[in-house]
């Protein structure tokens, strides 16, 4: 039986992100934690990890899966 990580990864995986849509992202990202209004900065290489769990929020709103839940 799949973990929830490797559920999670292939959900993930799943969605496409379109390259000026992360560019974009980690240029607002980037604003964001220069200015205080996120108190961290997020790093390139999980971008589209972030924008695919956006995504995934989007999709499943109040019924997230408990094969996705800790």
């Amino acid at each position: 039986m799949p973990s929830n990580r490797e559920i999670l990864e292939a959900e993930i995986d799943s969605i496409s992100v379109d390259k000026s849509v992360e560019r974009a992202f980690l240029e607002l990202a980037y604003t964001a934690e220069e200015t205080g209004l996120i108190p961290f900065a997020i790093r390139d290489d999980i971008s589209r990890e972030l924008i695919a769990l956006v995504s995934l929020a989007i999709k499943f709103k109040d019924g997230v899966p408990d094969s996705l839940r800790m």
